[in-house]
């Protein structure tokens, strides 16, 4: 006769479930991401929303939206929290809001701006940087290292 399961050994916690569908999923949310990054940024400027104020902020979030995706792809889920894969991760956050910003020269009414891209790397660093911290913090010397945060 068999025993029944406990509820416990049985349901998974939630945030390690969060975390493996992002890993497996995380070529899908990068590309989703951008893709809508520039087709926001593609929008001529007659059909933006007109509230003053919320420029900026609205690039901080967007690119702290993107830092956290691209973070996530190049560490494999946020497993693998190297040196090397912060770095690339900051690296794409800028080279996008760069080619996003270039990108308007030709969206009818829309045209570059140097705080808006300023705005938009804020916005990504202020994703990735609680993250490079975390790191720092556990490869701190006398601390037992994990095996998540290996030194790059």
């Amino acid at each position: 006769m068999k025993t029944p399961i406990e509820p416990a050994e049985t349901q998974e916690h939630l945030p390690p479930r969060i975390l493996r569908l992002l890993g497996r999923h995380r070529y899908l949310l990068t590309l989703v991401a951008l893709l809508a990054v520039f087709a926001i940024s593609s929008l001529p400027y007659s059909l933006l929303p007109k509230i003053r104020g919320w420029d900026k902020p609205l690039h901080m979030a967007e690119y702290m939206v993107i830092g956290l995706v691209l973070l996530n792809n190049t560490t494999h889920g946020f497993l693998n929290l190297k040196a090397r894969t912060i770095a690339i991760a900051w690296a794409a956050v800028v080279l996008i809001a760069v080619l996003d910003e270039f990108n308007q020269f030709w969206v009818p009414g829309r045209a570059p701006d140097t705080m808006d891209l300023v705005a938009s790397i804020s916005g990504g660093v202020a994703a990735i940087l609680p993250v490079l911290l975390v790191r720092m913090i556990y490869n701190l010397p006398g601390r037992e290292r994990s095996t998540h945060l290996r030194d790059g």
